[in-house]
């Protein structure tokens, strides 16, 4: 049988990026007739990853010409100039799909520019949305919104949003990229959203148990809709075990708290020092990673807590780190593969978002799914949140069992949606039929053309 021929184009974003190789992988596992080249779009802190052992024969890396990148403006956030890196890339994508004879385009949901691309060459594509359907179902009602409301969302301070198959949510708590339409990225918001519908499907990391009354909604908006998390990535480097790792063995069951936030988390030196204050006055033990501390914990801290805690000042195997049996508790960013390896493995978090659309999901898993604890984090920038605050958050976190009972509800429930028989593992078949389909129309659909032109002569 021919082999179907799958290109897929990340954006330079760690946790985009390896959600879409897993994504990828897990497709050329299901069946060996698909290839995949991930088109690879260079980026000065994201080197093209090098080939894993555990990575499919027949997938591969394909690195984009170097391009003189946008220029950042610190007043915008990271999706302005990620969209405008991926449309600089258009015509060396075009080629590259041409050279490699694609078949199907699957796309990042901040690259939507790139569906021209797919449409001169006669290509479908599908959108790979890494974040969750409520991410997917705000973005797609953003045109609407902007219509009917006509002030910035930062401005309705008691004023609830409604959007369809979510509950109604405070303009706190959407995503900070669409708090001002002054924003660009408000407008890139708007065009993203309003490009999803032009999209041969939309595949979601997520699945019908955890937002069922939002997928529900979005499907009758997109025909084609594909829940089929959570896609984590369990890659783990071959005869290597972290350091971290045989500190946490000495620790008994369910006693530590993780606290880490991501590749881009950083606090400025007041709150960490009010951060070590909460932690130390909970009197847990814990695993706190974060990078560019030197000089900020209060004095002594490391010394007096050697014997109940560790601070890593790099990065550690985040995957590793939660399916390890010590660890009781996760203070998170709230960025979605967080939130799913949480939840895989059965982790009850303690919520601390920080940007992107980090607050809506720290929203969601306190008040909508039961599997996290509050921390009252203010959007506005400069506000601390205070030891008091953090060491109450840390105690709940390890202490609260109805949120301990709701997250191993929610572990079984995940485990048994990607397994033969489950709710994403059916959504994936349905994405692998398609994918089919619309390679046997499009053969069809080339030989009639060929027929036309033929009968010419």
């Amino acid at each position: 049988m021919e082999k179907q021929t799958l290109i897929f184009i990340p954006i330079p974003a760690a946790g985009h990026h390896a959600s879409m190789v897993e994504m990828a992988t897990r497709l050329l596992h299901h069946n060996p007739i698909f290839s995949a080249t991930i088109l690879h779009i260079p980026f000065h802190d994201f080197p093209l990853p090098s080939s894993s052992t555990s990575n499919p024969n027949n997938l591969s890396f394909h690195e984009l010409p170097h391009l003189e990148p946008p220029q950042p403006n610190p007043n915008e956030t990271y999706s302005v100039y990620v969209s405008l890196l991926v449309q600089l890339y258009k015509p060396h994508v075009k080629e590259a799909i041409s050279a490699l004879s694609g078949d199907v385009l699957v796309i990042d949901f901040f690259a939507t520019t790139l569906i021209d691309v797919a449409d001169e060459l006669g290509i479908p594509t599908y959108i790979y949305c890494t974040s969750n359907a409520a991410m997917l179902a705000v973005m797609l009602h953003l045109p609407i919104l902007d219509e009917e409301i006509h002030q910035d969302f930062e401005e309705l301070e008691q004023d609830l949003i409604q959007v369809p198959g979510l509950p109604l949510i405070s303009p706190r708590s959407l995503p900070e990229s669409i708090a001002s339409k002054k924003m660009q990225s408000y407008a890139w918001y708007l065009y993203h959203g309003r490009r999803f519908l032009e999209a041969r499907g939309i595949i979601v990391n997520t699945f019908i148990e955890l937002e069922h009354a939002t997928l529900r909604s979005l499907s009758k908006r997109i025909t084609n809709i594909y829940s089929i998390g959570p896609i984590l990535s369990m890659q783990k480097r071959e005869n290597y075990r972290h350091e971290c790792m045989k500190w946490l063995d000495e620790q008994p069951e369910k006693s530590v708290v993780f606290l880490c936030f991501g590749s881009r988390g950083r606090f400025g030196e007041e709150q960490v020092k009010e951060m070590a204050g909460g932690i130390e006055r909970s009197g847990k033990r814990f695993l706190w990673v974060m990078k560019g501390l030197e000089g900020m914990l209060p004095e002594g801290f490391e010394e007096r807590n050697r014997k109940n805690g560790v601070v890593w000042k790099e990065s550690v195997p985040q995957v590793e780190v939660l399916s390890h049996r010590a660890v009781g508790g996760f203070v998170t960013h709230c960025g979605w593969n967080s939130v799913m390896e949480s939840l895989w493995f059965g982790v009850p978090m303690m919520t601390w978002p920080l940007y992107a659309e980090q607050h809506m999901n720290a929203w969601l898993m306190v008040k909508e799914w039961g599997v996290g604890v509050e921390l009252r984090v203010e959007r506005a920038g400069g506000v601390v949140i205070k030891k008091e605050e953090i060491e109450n958050g840390v105690r709940c976190l390890m202490e609260e069992s109805n949120v301990r009972v709701r997250v191993m509800e929610m572990k079984s429930v995940c485990r048994s949606a990607v397994n033969d028989g489950g709710s994403s593992f059916a959504s994936f078949e349905g994405l692998v039929k398609d994918m089919f389909l619309v390679k046997a129309r499009l053969k069809s659909r080339r030989g009639e053309q060929l027929h036309v032109i033929k009968g010419l002569e």
